[in-house]
Order: C-alpha cells, then sequence, then structure tokens
C-alpha cells in the first residue's frame, strides 16, 4: 500500500472523528442554549406585561383622581373633592380594566384570576377577567387630594412551564397626588 494513500485514509478517518465530536458536543449542549432561549423570550414577556399593566394603573389611579375634583359651576372657580373613596374606587377599577383589556392594547398572556392572593380582594370588573386588588387608599388633607393603589396579577408564561413554573407573579402600586383651591 502506498504511503500516501495511507496518510489519506488516517486523515480522512481523523476528520470524520472530529466532525462527530462536535455533533455531540452540540447535541449536549442544545437543551442548555434551548433553556436560555426559553428564559429570555419569557423575561420579555414579562417586562412587556410589566410595563403595560403599571402604565394602565399608572393611567386608572390618574383619571380616578381627575374625576374626584370637580371645577365648579355657576362662575365657582373653586375646586372640591367630588367623590368618596368608594366611587373614586369604583371609577379606577373601570379605567383599569379598560386599559388592560383594551382591543389593541390586549396582553394575551395575563391570566384571569379565579381566586385571590391572601390578603387581598379579587376584582371581577366588566371584562370578566378578574385581578386582585391589595390596598386602594384615598385620602384627603387641607386641599391636597392623594389616592394610592397596589394590584396583584398573573401572567401565563411561554416556555418555563416546561420545567414547572406556570404562572409569573406581579405587584403593581400607582400614587397620584393633586391640590385643589379652596375659596
Amino acid at each position: 500500500m502506498n504511503l500516501k494513500r495511507l496518510r489519506n485514509l488516517v486523515a480522512e478517518r481523523k476528520k470524520n472523528k472530529e466532525d462527530a465530536s462536535v455533533l455531540i458536543i452540540y447535541m449536549m449542549l442544545f437543551p442548555v442554549i434551548f433553556a436560555a432561549f426559553g428564559v429570555s423570550v419569557d423575561l420579555a414577556i414579562g417586562t412587556y406585561t410589566n410595563t403595560n399593566l403599571q402604565s394602565a394603573l399608572d393611567t386608572a389611579t390618574q383619571s380616578s383622581l381627575s374625576r374626584a375634583v370637580n371645577p365648579g359651576t355657576n362662575g365657582n372657580t373653586s375646586f372640591t373633592p367630588r367623590l368618596t373613596a368608594e366611587s373614586a374606587r369604583s371609577y379606577m377599577i373601570d379605567y383599569y380594566d379598560g386599559n388592560r383589556t383594551s382591543v389593541g392594547n390586549e396582553n394575551p398572556f395575563i391570566r384571569c384570576q379565579s381566586k385571590p392572593k391572601v390578603g387581598s380582594v379579587l376584582v371581577t370588573p366588566p371584562s370578566g377577567c378578574a385581578w386582585s386588588q391589595n390596598s386602594f387608599g384615598f385620602g384627603i388633607s387641607g386641599n391636597v387630594l392623594e389616592v394610592n393603589v397596589e394590584v396583584y396579577e398573573e401572567s401565563k408564561p411561554v416556555f418555563l412551564n416546561m420545567i414547572g413554573v406556570d404562572t409569573i407573579k406581579y405587584t403593581i402600586t400607582s400614587s397620584a397626588r393633586t391640590t385643589y383651591a379652596t375659596n
């Protein structure tokens, strides 16, 4: 047998072994690569959901506060609070529900709750997708009006449920404050 041919056969066998070892390493690392991809997708979805819910709650808090102040009638320019705490809470629920489930702003990952977290109140708004309200504060001190809200929401992950994580939890808070003129 020719020495040159023997070297070519040895080199070809060595190359085939290297190709096989690369395939084996890739197959061993594939679950890690897939897991990293899944976690990054769920992290992006969680960030998107948290941002949308925070924006919806901030808007609802500010809107309920705006409804609480009356610009006056018949030339009266004084501003006086005209809502009770329960009315302000009702407006906040309507605004929050409308912003978190509105068409074009809808988040398909939000999970409707069937039971509240301990220490919170389950709110079933007109959309029918319930969420939990941890606290609602409506305070008047002098000519300062303040609304504080904390809600609890859940969303469903896409990939993390493969390893047993079936919900991502959010506790979102918002505050709004305004002063009004007294005459």
